[in-house]
């Protein structure tokens, strides 16, 4: 789970209109969501749950009541939590002779 502030104005993904609850369907290259990802080294990624926005859930909301929702935040930064669906593996550090190969 990773919280993210974003001040621009267009927030940069699409959600899924198939998912149960809000997921991420698309991050628009270049937008304010994949430059922060970007910045934060984050692992979330294509069919992220929206959790919340703003401290009010977002878990079981229906595509249109989400999207309704994100638009009814005019004011920034707005505060976006994520769970990301993809596990990530643990960084291993690799040696000098490694890196040469």
């Amino acid at each position: 789970m990773e919280t993210y502030y974003i001040s621009h104005g267009k927030l940069g993904f699409k959600l899924s209109k198939t998912a149960k609850t809000p997921t991420i369907e698309s991050i628009t290259s270049g937008g304010a969501l994949e430059k922060k990802l970007i910045d934060e080294c984050s692992s979330i990624t294509i069919g992220s749950e929206i959790l919340s926005v703003n401290n009010e859930s977002f878990i079981g909301l229906s595509h249109t009541e989400a999207t309704k929702k994100i638009k009814s935040f005019i004011e920034r930064p707005i505060e976006i939590t994520i769970k990301s669906m993809e596990r990530v593996s643990p960084i291993r550090k690799i040696t000098s002779e490694e890196m040469d190969k």
